[in-house]
């Protein structure tokens, strides 16, 4: 999905390139606190990338702004307050606003959620979902925690040392990795209640330096299945079934299961 919204995206012109992409790829970023100028208004931190832009009269601007802000749940009284006086999860959400400003088609939320409260995180996780339906945007979504990952995402991509390792269906990977630093991942989640008592097969040893990363597959050293193959031949990133992919020379035939209660994360 994400190549096909990329490739619409970028125009066959090079010279409107860098328009193009700005208009239709923004971010939001992990720490709103460090994303928004603590000098500048709400009114005027949405109003920016309009009026950078040039894509608004400047009487038009307001009311758009306003209607932004109201899109994430905030009120337009809050045009003149500064980015202090609001909550962790309300500064989020002029984030978000912010980025809805021009209409993208592909939105990259780097850990959209993990500078806030547990309690704020699934509305604000809701609320993106909701923009997602009526705005019709792809999220390009990077997230640690595997819960937010299994209620957030429709595919996956699992990278390890900087290299993919495996792709797919996020509840079908859930359920049934094919890689073996994903089954690690699953099964390494602490639970409470069902399957607690399971054995946790976490990866064992330490990451290897990204700078200089182990010859072959890189997590060879850490691998409960490796061979000798696995440390001196770097493997494909193989289609093993109808959209999974797997960056393993033995993907499909392990014994991997994710620990019970799994997709339910």
């Amino acid at each position: 999905m994400i190549p096909s919204v990329v490739a619409s995206i970028l125009p066959t012109q090079t010279a409107s390139l860098r328009r193009h992409v700005r208009l239709n790829i923004q971010m939001v970023f992990q720490d709103p606190n460090a994303s928004l100028n603590p000098r500048m208004t709400l009114a005027d931190l949405v109003a920016e990338p309009l009026i950078i832009n040039k894509l608004l009269p400047k009487a038009e601007i307001p009311p758009r702004v306003a209607q932004l802000l109201e899109q994430v749940g905030l009120s337009p009284r809050y045009m003149d307050r500064y980015p202090h006086a609001l909550s962790g999860g309300q500064r989020q959400r002029v984030v978000i606003a912010r980025a809805l400003a021009m209409n993208p088609k592909l939105v990259v939320a780097d850990e959209p959620v993990s500078a806030l409260d547990v309690s704020i995180q699934a509305q604000t996780l809701n609320l993106l979902k909701d923009l997602q339906v009526k705005h019709n945007l792809t999220y390009l979504f990077i997230a640690h925690d595997l819960s937010v990952v299994n209620y957030f995402t429709d595919e996956t991509v699992v990278m390890y040392l900087g290299r993919v390792v495996e792709t797919g269906n996020t509840r079908t990977m859930f359920k049934a990795p094919l890689h073996p630093y994903t089954a690690a991942l699953l099964n390494s989640v602490p639970r409470l209640g069902h399957g607690k008592a399971t054995e946790k097969r976490a990866p064992k040893g330490e990451v290897p330096s990204a700078v200089n990363p182990p010859a072959g597959c890189h997590f060879h050293p850490r691998c409960p299945y490796a061979q000798p193959i696995c440390s001196s031949e770097v493997p494909p990133l193989r289609t093993i079934s109808a959209g999974r992919q797997a960056r393993c020379h033995f993907a499909g035939e392990l014994p991997l299961v994710a620990a019970p209660g799994q997709s339910a994360i």
